[in-house]
């Protein structure tokens, strides 16, 4: 399977370029969005290029007009996959579920930091 994931904007000047997220190129799935209360855009995804599915998210800044880069969120070797991403003013929160070890799922949410570029978890659930 193969699978790319591109996002296009519109500003005040008009369209901007495609950009295509995940670095991995084709192995990128399941995209969400959110906005925060100054329209900065969170995407998450699912990126299979370490040979199992881990969690990333890539944030476009509206005053800069310009992409952070993308951070892995997940810190498994296991499969984590189908995430989903919320705002509630400048807190961005993302849950996903995890594989665990006993061959058992977990949800796993956590509250991410758009200016340090840290997660912390919130709350585990099995």
């Amino acid at each position: 399977d193969s699978s790319v994931i591109s996002f296009v904007y519109r500003n005040e000047m008009g369209w901007g370029g495609e950009r295509y997220l995940g670095e991995s190129g084709a192995r990128s799935f399941n995209p969400q969005i959110t906005a925060n209360s100054v329209n900065d855009i969170f995407v998450v995804w699912e990126d299979r290029k370490s040979g199992y599915s881990e969690i990333y998210v890539n944030t476009f800044l509206k005053e800069e007009q310009a992409w952070k880069g993308e951070i892995r969120l997940s810190e498994y070797s296991k499969n984590c996959y189908n995430p989903s991403v919320s705002s509630y003013f400048d807190d961005v929160y993302v849950t996903w579920t995890s594989e665990e070890d006993d061959d058992k799922t977990s949800i796993e949410l956590i509250k991410y930091n758009l200016y340090s570029g840290q997660s912390s978890e919130i709350s585990k659930a099995s």
